[in-house]
């Protein structure tokens, strides 16, 4: 009996050995979307990756869509460790001049996402306030 049908929308992941996301119908009907064929994953990964390889599918084979880059987090804790009292007390007074909304959120969270546009504003606001060098220092992302 056929393990799958109409294989398709084969798209390789960009490890060694070859592994691949496709989409396949079952003999039951069902359909299975963004199935992962990988070697040793089963009897149906392994029918999936013969398949491929003999290129009985249909369309052409292409590369999965890469990983969203991972956004870096940059802790408060951290960033406050980092800078000196003279530096803190320079920060205090250019958060005292933001608005209500901008310091409610700065104060309220405890972590700052590199992506967020309130922390291009904190990383342009440091580097005029302490040197592009030195505000690279307090910024140092925790995590990627």
């Amino acid at each position: 009996m056929t393990e799958f049908s109409n294989l398709r929308a084969v798209r390789r992941l960009g490890e060694t050995p070859e592994a691949y996301l496709v989409t396949l119908d079952r003999p039951d009907g069902e359909t299975l979307t963004d199935f992962c064929a990988r070697a040793g994953g089963g009897a149906l990964a392994g029918a999936v990756l013969a398949a491929v390889a003999a290129g009985q599918h249909m369309g052409a084979v292409t590369d999965a869509d890469p990983a969203p880059p991972l956004t870096a987090v940059h802790s408060k804790a951290r960033m406050f460790a980092a800078m000196t009292d003279a530096e803190y007390a320079v920060f205090a007074a250019a958060l005292a001049q933001q608005s209500l909304r901008v310091r409610a959120i700065f104060e309220n969270a405890a972590e700052l996402l590199a992506d967020d546009p309130l922390f291009a504003q904190l990383a342009a606001a440091m580097a005029a306030a302490y040197g592009a060098a030195r505000a690279a220092e307090i910024l140092t992302a925790s995590r990627a």
